[in-house]
Parts: structure tokens; sequence; C-alpha cells
């Protein structure tokens, strides 16, 4: 069988590929299995580079599909299963017996920008150039897709959990996967998605009546099990024929559509508050209909609400469930890590787009099964956040799960800390703009701290919450290997300027913001207030804050760009490809401070074991 591997430029592919070799080679099934890049089939066979070819684009898609058909003719009959990862702008249509394997991120949508592909279109920038194929390429995989494989940032190593996902490992997964539109449009991806998910132990496969037709409903609940059928009324016309339908299968009644006409119900569920009603009044509004099981899945504000929430489902863990939902539209996903980390018994996940505040499959294969404490990486946003792959073994050898827990700067406080530390939070990465804030939550800060006036690590201990600093130490251990010479400025940083400068005094800050020096301590008319020929410029304005920003003056032309983000979409990325720079990512100062942040949080937890507050007053 052949096996096509698509997605969205830079989402993986290729990397995916080389991780799924050694999946295959790690089962001892290399001999039945080949693993293709079909960039590097069509260099082979054309003599020519990409950059070459795609010079003229139409040509080489005509020539990366006669490569693809190639291939599948060469692979019909052979006993392999065949993997060929596709460039993401391919436009030929797969044979009917190629099962085809949408690769991606939840980042695709932010848009990337590459220092080492050739352009598309140079009469965009690098970023626009990408999003101006999104939606278009979105929908183009959406359509051939026949599973979506959706990977968190930072797992570029082979882990057990990827091979779990791509169904090379068996699992255990315990949760509830909704049924979309998405996969029943489509045959194949239906029968594929029932049969993994009953391998990988899923508890209910939910049909939705607001999300499917009866005939949807009817029809699928008859291809597994009924024991793992769950039928949810969500809809305000609820069809008799439905409810007598749904007579063997374990059934979820909405509290909107009124009281429950099921003469049993499994599952009663309310996920939407009454005008002024509090977290605790809906709950006890739930309780008072009867049910085996009640699933309180409502809207909440802020963290406060949430301990109420959970209170509701720790008085009663065995029959109650607290699924928090965000309370806008654009705050969807807020308190996905709340049901990963808390595991109530009916939980939901995700496989790809969509439902957002579910967390995904990948989520719950990768957390451990019997933590109890968790870490977490704060801020906003955090979903291009590395921390979780980064620090998962480290936490992981201490029964501990790590979340992406998406906070603002006002949410960033000691009451918020202290509801946190009874959810079983011990310990976190702080990202910027949050770093001021945790400095002023801490009960305790270090040296380290003190001296730049931020914390971006902290923990949990018996005489409270302490914080650290570890951007000092990771930017000193990078700039020793960077090796700075020349005259260096330093475009943005906000709260990082004075760890910067502690390590930088000789160089020269500017604001982002407003284009001007910063600390500048000679006049206007001197030879110093002209800067002169700029060696190494440091990046440090991410791309959230970039509307409010300018870019250097065009009369800079640093030899190189030293970029504090990490990200895919970093104008620090954008700013090195303007002026021909050498680009150094800031991943290795990321990696830097994250080991400083392991060596801090090692010393903290030695003999700090806290309990988790499981009380409910």
């Amino acid at each position: 069988m052949i096996t096509a591997i698509i997605g969205h430029r830079g989402c993986g592919k290729t990397s995916f590929l080389t991780r799924l070799e050694e999946y295959h080679r790690d089962l001892n099934l290399q001999g039945r299995s080949k693993f293709l890049d079909l960039d590097a089939e069509i260099v082979t066979r054309e003599n020519q580079t990409i950059d070459e070819l795609i010079s003229d684009e139409a040509n080489f898609r005509a020539i990366e599909e006669n490569t693809f058909r190639e291939v599948s003719r060469e692979f019909l009959r052979s006993p392999h299963d065949v993997y060929v990862a596709i460039g993401a702008g391919f436009t030929f249509e797969f044979p009917s017996d190629v099962e085809v394997w949408w690769v991606r991120r939840e980042t695709d949508k932010l848009g990337r920008i590459f220092l080492d592909r050739p352009r598309l279109d140079i009469n965009l920038n690098p970023l626009d150039e990408y999003q101006a194929r999104f939606e278009s390429r979105e929908a183009r995989y959406s359509h051939l897709a026949h599973r979506q494989i959706t990977l968190r940032e930072g797992w570029q190593k082979p882990n057990e959990f990827e091979k779990a996902l791509v169904g090379l490992k068996p699992s255990d997964l315990g949760i509830s996967l909704t049924l979309t539109p998405w996969i029943l449009e489509n045959e194949r991806r239906r029968d594929l998605f029932f049969h993994r998910f009953l391998q990988q132990g899923v508890r209910y496969f939910e049909f939705r009546d607001d999300l499917l037709s009866e005939g949807q409903i009817r029809e699928n609940a008859a291809r597994v099990p009924a024991k793992t059928v769950l039928i949810s009324f969500r809809k305000l016309e609820t069809s008799p024929s439905l409810l007598e339908f749904s007579g063997p299968y374990a059934t979820d009644w909405a509290l909107e559509l009124g009281p429950s006409p099921l003469g049993h119900n499994a599952i009663v569920s309310l996920h939407e508050r009454q005008d002024g009603e509090t977290v605790d009044e809906a709950a006890q509004r739930l309780l008072s209909h009867k049910a085996d099981h009640h699933k309180l899945a409502v809207p909440i504000a802020d963290h406060t609400e949430l301990w109420v929430g959970h209170r509701f489902y720790r008085e009663n863990p065995k029959a109650r469930s607290f699924l928090p939902m965000a309370k806008q539209e654009s705050e969807a996903g807020k308190w996905a890590w709340y049901r990963l980390a808390q595991k109530p018994p009916l939980n939901f996940a995700r496989e790809g787009v969509g439902l957002k505040d579910q967390p995904l499959v990948f989520d719950f294969l990768c957390y451990p099964k019997n933590a109890g404490e968790f870490a977490a990486i704060l801020g906003s946003p955090v979903e291009l956040s590395r921390t979780p792959a980064e620090q998962d073994e480290f936490f992981r050898s201490r029964s501990m799960g790590v979340v992406a827990m998406p906070i603002i700067e006002s949410e960033m406080n000691s009451l918020n800390l202290g509801i946190l530390e009874r959810l079983g939070l011990r310990a976190a990465a702080v990202t910027s703009p949050l770093k001021a804030a945790a400095k002023e939550a801490c009960d305790h800060i270090d040296k380290k701290a003190v001296e730049v006036g931020a914390v971006n690590t902290i923990v949990k201990a018996r005489s409270g919450w302490s914080g650290t600093n570890t951007d000092l130490t990771g930017l000193a251990r990078t700039f020793h290997v960077l090796n700075l010479k020349g005259e260096t400025a330093v475009w943005g940083g906000g709260g990082m300027r004075l760890v910067l400068r502690a390590l930088l005094p000789e160089a020269r800050f500017f604001s982002a913001r407003r284009g001007e020096e910063i600390w500048a301590n000679w006049p206007a008319d001197s030879e110093l207030a002209h800067l002169p020929e700029i060696e190494t410029l440091i990046w440090a304005v991410p791309r959230s804050r970039m509307p409010a920003c300018q870019w250097p003056r065009e009369d800079w032309l640093p030899k190189y760009v030293f970029d504090l983000n990490y990200t895919d979409d970093s104008p620090g990325r954008e700013y090195a490809l303007r002026v021909g720079a050498r680009y150094f990512s800031g991943l290795n100062f990321f990696l830097a401070q994250a080991d400083a942040q392991r060596e801090f949080w090692a010393r903290e937890l030695v003999n700090e074991t806290l309990p988790i507050d499981e009380s409910v007053s």
C-alpha cells in the first residue's frame, strides 16, 4: 500500500517520515516498508535542484505529478508499505488506492518564514507569501486526507507517543471522540477512524445530533460495538424516532433542551449558564436531574470559577465530570489543559481541526497516566511553545505532566497561583509579557530575578512560590558560543532589556515601538549619537508585538541577526532576509535556559513533594 504524507510548508513532513522509518526499524518492520521524499526523488531523477526546477512552477508541478505516478507504478504490486512525503504545493489527484495522511500543526495558520527554501512569489513579503496559499491548501488537504495527524511543537525526536498515534503501538486512551461531518463524509476516512481508535481503547464515539443527521447516526452507530456508542442530544427539535433509536445505547441529554424525556439517563449535561447564574448554581441545577453521570461543561470566565467547577467534580469524582469551556470564541482552548491534567472520567479528545476546547489525542497519549501533580508553560500565546516537549522527560521522571496554560498578564497573580497550586501545579516556565507580574506573585525570588527585575521560572516549595530568571544564564551560555564581536544593537526587548544590558554593557538599545535609542548618555550632536556600522543586531520583538512596532532603519546592514525568538513566523527571520544577514535562531538560547530551568527545579523539588489539596471547602 502507498501512503502519501501531505501538509503545509514547514509542518515537518520530512522529519515525520524519518521518525516513521525509525519506528518501523524499532519494530523490525523495515524489511517490508519503504520511505521516500518526493522532492529528493525529483532531484535524483531530474539531476537538478528544487530551486532550479521551481523557477518554472507550472513545469515543476508537472514533473512532481509524473514522478509520483512513476513511484506509484514501481511499487504498485510491491509487498512493501510505501510512505511518500509530498511537497506542500502539489496539484495532482491521488489514485484511489493511495491512503493520504495530513500531517499538521496547530501553528500552521500562523505562517512560516523560510531562510533555506525557494521563494514562490518575490512580490510578497515571506509571511504574506505563505498566507496567500494557506486557505486554498488547507481546504485541499482537508478534502483529500483520510486521516489527520496533529503534532505538537518541539516533538522532533522519535518518541513512544507518536508511535502510538500512528497505530504502531497499542494504547489505552480511555477517552471519547466526537464524530464530526468531516470524518463521515468519506467512507475510507470513516472506516480508518473507527478501526484505529477501537484499537487504541476509545471509551465512546460520540454521535451529536447537532453535528450529524439522524441518518448518519443510525448508519454509523451500527459500525462499532454498541458499548462504544454515545448519542448526545443537543438539538432543540429533538427527533422522536432518534429518541427511540437511542434505547440500546448510552445517551447524553443536554439540559438546555429542557427536562429529559428518556426513561433512563446515562449522562445529563449542562453547556450554558442562565443570565446571572454562578457556576455553583449551574452545578446545583444540573444535579437536580437524575442520571448515572453528571457532566458540567459550562463556559467559565476566570480561575475562581474554574475552582468552583473543580469542587463540583471532586465531590463525587466517579459520577461527575467538569469540562470547562472558553467564554469567548477567541479564547477557545483556554481551559483544555484542565481536562488533560485533572482527568475527569468523561473526557473528550480531538484528532485535528475544530472543537478546540478539547485536548488533542496526542496530548492524552503523552500525558503520564500516573501524574498527580503537573508543570506548565504560562503565557499568551503558548501554542508555539516547545516547553512541554522539552521538559516532558524531566517531569515524567517525577510522575508529573506538563501542560500549555494560556494566561494573560492580569491573571498572573498570587490568588490564581494559589488556585493552580491546589489543582496540582508545582512548577512552571513563564513567558513574556508575564515575567514582571510573576516576580510580584512569588513569595521568594533569588538574586538573578532581582537583578533583572523579572521571573521566568517558578516552583512551589513548602515555604511558598519561589522564582528565578534563567534568561541570564541561557543568554550568557549562548553568547559565549556565538562570541559576538563588533558593534551590537538590540532592537526591542521589553522585559529582556535588563538581562541583555547586564551581559552586553557596550550594546546600544533601541525601542522598536518608537525607533529611538534607549539609555543614550551623549549629546545629540556627538559622534556617538550616530550609530556606526552594526556587526550584530539582536532581535527582541515577537510577531504578536510587530503591528505596534517599526522596522530598523534602512541603512542598517548588520552581518548577523541573533533572534531571541525561535518561532517560524518571527519577524527577525524576515529582517535577516531583507538585509542579507546571517541568521541565528533563538532556539539555542531556549535550550540553554531550559537546561538552567531544570537545574533550578531539580534543586527545589528535592524532598519537597506536596499533597494536592483535594478539599472542597
